[in-house]
């Protein structure tokens, strides 16, 4: 029936129509793409695991590091929450020196704790791996797990000045600052103290030395 009526129609005003027709398939295609396309990005979610979106200057090696101290703060403060709960005992009842390493405890999971909340500030992931348990359960004499407690502290120093250097390797200005202003001045505190700790035990001695130390620490 269209072709009949087209065909009565004059050449030009037939090549008019044809025009127009072709115009409008051209249109409602565009239309149509436009509308899927639309649809498209509507329905298209950002993929976080493609690109950390805080993530800057944050290097894999550090991130490595910092799990792993923490790691270590966790192993220390299981240190000395073994100690703390070997001078409590009743065959020991040496309280100061369980309340010194119970403080002590609570600190170093502060410390594993400061470290994980950097690591996720700085768009990494925290890892968590198996801790180390302390070597012993008894600790004999304060001025022995003081010792030790000075041995595990320079420990924890030597590998904060191995992420010190890493950090300065893969220029990383805000890690640096963070090590400098919250942990290498207080660890070197806390080797101070310890060791101000054992001369005064090594010079009191045994017995009634220790239990005046160990009322001072309560």
């Amino acid at each position: 029936m269209l072709l009949v009526v087209l065909r009565s129609l004059s050449v030009d005003l037939q090549a008019s129509i044809m025009r127009w027709a072709a115009l409008v398939l051209l249109v409602a295609a565009l239309v149509a793409a436009a509308r899927e396309n639309q649809f498209r990005y509507a329905t298209d979610e950002i993929d976080l695991n493609e690109e950390n979106l805080i993530r800057v200057n944050f290097h894999t090696d550090n991130e490595d590091a910092l799990n792993q101290q923490a790691n270590l703060e966790m192993h220390a403060s299981y240190v000395y929450q073994s100690m703390s709960n070997y001078f409590e005992r009743d065959d020991v009842a040496l309280p100061g020196f369980a309340k010194f390493f119970e403080d002590s405890s609570l600190e170093e999971r502060k410390h594993a704790d400061d470290f994980w909340n950097f690591i996720l500030k700085r768009g990494g992931v925290v890892q968590t791996y198996n801790i180390r348990a302390p070597e012993t359960v008894v600790w004999g004499s304060p001025l022995n797990a003081v010792l030790k407690a000075l041995e595990l502290e320079k420990q924890v120093l030597a590998s904060i000045m191995d992420i010190h250097r890493k950090a300065t390797e893969r220029n990383d200005p805000h890690l640096l600052d963070f090590l400098d202003s919250s942990y290498l001045t207080e660890q070197h505190d806390a080797l101070q103290e310890l060791s101000h700790l054992a001369t005064k035990l090594q010079r009191a001695g045994t017995g009634l030395g220790e239990y005046i130390i160990d009322k001072e620490l309560q």
